[in-house]
Formats: structure tokens, C-alpha cells, sequence
């Protein structure tokens, strides 16, 4: 097998690594910030601490979504074969960023992943 094969199939098995990562993180926030539920699932009932403390968990839960949502953008950018991500605009408006600043890091992003395309004898030998 080429080394460039090799090189793009150890970045995609890292990619869907940070991937399975970010999402078993998003599941066990969600599964915090729901956890009132199992004794009421009435917010109302909720006491002023414990609404403080539901906001914090919905803060940490929205985090762990955005990470999660971008994980799989760049995975879907470095491999084209991979459904559609998340829009830039959907992660941007989670965490209140701007459309320029995460088309920057895209693009920043796909220079990184075009060097994975380059031939073995362009690349120097180690």
C-alpha cells in the first residue's frame, strides 16, 4: 500500500476517533443536564439553585454539541465521502460565531488535508 494511503487512512481512523470521542461526551452532558427529569420533569418545580445549576449543564451540554458538530465538519471537509456535516451557520450560532471566523478556519483547514493529496516523493523522507 502507498505511504499516502496509508497517511489518509490513518487521518480518517484519527478523524472518526475525535469524532467518537466528542459524541460520547455530547451523550453523557445530555444525560446530566436531564437528569431532574427522573424525579420531575416539570421545570417549574425546580428550585432557584437548581435551576442555576440545570443552566450551567445546558452551557457545558451546548459546548460538547459544538465540538461535536465541528468534529464532524471537518471530518466531512477531509473526506468528501462523508454525508454532509453540520453548516457552518448551525455550529457558528451554538456558541455565537461568526460565519467569517469559521469559514477562516475551513479554509485554513482544507490547505492542511490538500497535503495529504501530495504524491510520497513530494513529501520529505524521515
Amino acid at each position: 500500500m502507498p505511504q499516502s494511503e496509508v497517511r489518509r487512512n490513518a487521518e480518517l481512523y484519527r478523524r472518526l476517533g475525535i469524532c467518537t470521542d466528542s459524541f460520547a461526551a455530547f451523550r453523557a452532558a445530555n444525560t446530566e443536564a436531564r437528569t431532574y427529569t427522573v424525579d420531575d420533569a416539570d421545570l417549574s418545580h425546580l428550585t432557584p439553585a437548581q435551576i442555576e445549576e440545570q443552566i450551567r449543564l445546558t452551557r457545558i451540554l451546548l459546548n460538547r454539541l459544538y465540538r461535536y458538530g465541528s468534529d464532524l465538519r471537518n471530518l466531512s471537509i477531509s473526506n468528501p465521502d462523508f454525508v454532509p456535516a453540520p453548516s457552518v451557520d448551525e455550529i457558528g450560532s451554538i456558541v455565537h460565531e461568526s460565519a467569517q471566523e469559521r469559514e477562516d478556519l475551513e479554509e485554513n483547514m482544507k490547505r492542511l488535508h490538500s497535503l495529504d493529496d501530495l504524491p510520497d516523493h513530494a513529501l520529505p523522507s524521515r
